[in-house]
């Protein structure tokens, strides 16, 4: 620490503990502004600075490699200047690779890589001792372990786990935090340091009072907000759901369901969910500005559900469909499930390209298909959207957003009444055998391999348009949720000045 003149006296007073533990495990959760990624970043460049040649290689983890430039990285650049170490490291821009003076360096790595993006993938990076996992709440348990189990045995391996507010039920909790948060939460979100279910492992909670460097002008903003996004996103307090409550709460089939057809002079998307059973959804949207540019229009005006069909074909269906409507334009854009991976009886790399090829034989298509988001957050963006209030601030600027639903879409509008979540926020999980589609019921039979007799397939019942509307709005609307996924809480703030 010497050598570069570094004090504790510069970090924010409640990290202190964290940035002199050698403790194995860090949980750093709670609100927007309280310097969690910050001070994950400066502990990890400070082993990196205090290490042996060799004896240390550090890795900035999110979901996919591609959203670590813009995170952990950026942070990690901004702690270098800020400490006046750019002599000490080489910070390479395109790889997002950081090397210390002496060799060590610290490497991005995507726990979730999509065959789009093969760089980086965890098994392609060898000789792991320390990690940070920012947005730590979007992966899964046996994600963090596959990590864990990797990492090179030395003398002291760590890992920060980083996370705004989640569940009480979600595995991070269940894991590392003790039961009932009644008992170690306060009112005020000024708790910090929380008894772990582990000894080498520690929990810090901090929230924006902790930082003594958010303005005042931002305080102000917090302490505007309605009591539950304040707890949530000024405090960090653990959020609660009801299991059974619904998927999207603002839908209102008075108000968004109608007669929306298709405009053929604007672009259109088609966006598929890929299950086998019952079907491949398949809806058909359309974005686009009024003509005073004070509202944008966002439609639903087509759906594709026919069961025993494969995705390409439910492509060609509504690609026949544009050109019966007399769909103008000689581009559509396409969005599909995408995962990055073959998950039961789908191959998820496969569907996409085929239904590409398809809908390229009728118009220039151009694929917005991205690895699927994160559905908690997703999920609330979309609900957002539902209010009919949103006022957005990306590529479109500052425009009411109108959402509307063809009343023809009928699994879509019976999706969003009866979708629902589970205590974790995701999509709950409906099972069953039979369906009604347009008013038939449909089931689905297999060979019994014991028996040698028929037997019903069980498939998810529900979520399949709750899953393309978070696709397809996305593809749409990117700038605006990249904004949203920072400042969610932006339209509070606006309601509040």
């Amino acid at each position: 620490m010497k050598r570069v003149g570094f004090s504790l006296k510069k970090v924010v007073p409640v990290y202190r503990k964290y940035i002199k533990s050698d403790k194995g495990e860090f949980v750093l959760y709670g609100s927007r502004d309280s310097a969690k990624t910050f001070h994950a970043c400066l502990k990890m460049l400070l082993k990196c600075i205090g290490s042996r040649k060799g004896k240390f290689k550090g890795a900035l983890v999110r979901r996919h490699r591609g959203e670590v430039g813009g995170s952990l990285y950026a942070a990690m650049k901004k702690i270098i200047q800020l400490y006046k170490m750019d002599s000490l490291f080489d910070c390479n821009d395109h790889t997002h690779i950081i090397t210390f003076v002496n060799g060590n360096q610290i490497v991005p790595l995507g726990l979730q890589e999509s065959s789009k993006d093969s760089k980086g993938k965890g098994k392609a990076v060898d000789d792991l001792t320390d990690a940070i996992i920012d947005e730590a709440d979007q992966i899964t348990e046996e994600q963090f372990d596959t990590l864990d189990f990797t990492l090179r045995a030395s003398e002291n391996n760590q890992i920060t786990l980083i996370c705004n507010s989640v569940y009480p039920q979600h595995w991070i909790v269940r894991r590392w935090l003790p039961d009932n948060p009644q008992a170690y939460e306060r009112k005020d979100g000024m708790h910090d340091y929380i008894p772990s279910r582990h000894d080498d492992a520690m929990v810090l909670h901090t929230c924006y009072k902790h930082n003594p460097y958010v303005s005042e002008k931002k305080k102000a903003k917090f302490e505007r907000l309605p009591e539950k996004k304040y707890n949530r996103h000024a405090l960090g307090l653990l959020r609660s759901a009801q299991s059974g409550g619904e998927a999207i709460p603002n839908y209102d089939e008075s108000t968004h369901v109608g007669d929306y057809e298709l405009n053929p002079y604007e672009l259109c998307y088609i966006v598929q969910d890929f299950n086998k059973h019952p079907f491949h959804y398949t809806a058909i949207m359309q974005g686009f500005p009024s003509v005073d540019g004070k509202t944008f229009y966002l439609r639903v005006v087509k759906e594709i559900t026919e069961p025993n069909t494969s995705a390409p074909n439910a492509a060609k269906k509504a690609c026949a469909w544009l050109i019966k409507q007399g769909y103008a334009s000689n581009k559509v854009m396409y969005a599909g499930d995408y995962s990055g991976n073959s998950t039961g009886d789908v191959d998820i790399t496969s569907q996409v390209q085929r239904s590409l090829t398809t809908i390229g034989k009728y118009w220039n298509v151009i694929d917005r298909t991205k690895p699927n988001p994160p559905v908690v957050t997703s999920i609330e963006f979309v609900d957002d959207l539902f209010t009919n209030e949103q006022n957005t601030l990306g590529t479109f600027g500052k425009k009411q957003i109108v959402l509307g639903i063809d009343r023809n879409c009928l699994y879509c509008t019976s999706d969003l009444s009866d979708t629902k979540i589970d205590p974790t926020g995701r999509l709950a999980k409906v099972m069953g055998d039979t369906i009604t589609i347009n008013g038939q019921p449909y089931s689905f039979e297999t060979v019994d391999n014991e028996s040698g007799l028929n037997k019903k397939i069980k498939f998810q019942l529900r979520g399949h348009a709750v899953d393309v509307l978070r696709y397809g709005f996305i593809a749409i609307l990117r700038s605006e949720w990249e904004y949203w996924k920072k400042e969610s809480f932006v339209k509070e703030f606006n309601k509040a000045a």
